[in-house]
């Protein structure tokens, strides 16, 4: 079992696989880049919410 499905299925897995850090760090720096943004940067904070959630589509951001 990989540890996308030990955390999928609620499985104990130690969080310090090399994959899942890498991947949890680029999340933070697209969520620091959408809270750096003004609330007039109305594009730039549209841009950085679908880098953020990809699969919520268009209709939703």
């Amino acid at each position: 079992m990989n540890i996308y499905e030990q955390m999928h299925s609620g499985a104990l897995y130690l969080p310090n696989d090399e994959t899942l850090v890498k991947e949890q760090l680029l999340s933070l720096d697209r969520l620091y880049e959408f809270n750096r943004t003004r609330p007039t940067e109305l594009e730039k904070r549209s841009g950085c919410l679908r880098r953020c959630l990809p699969k919520l589509g268009r209709a939703v951001i």
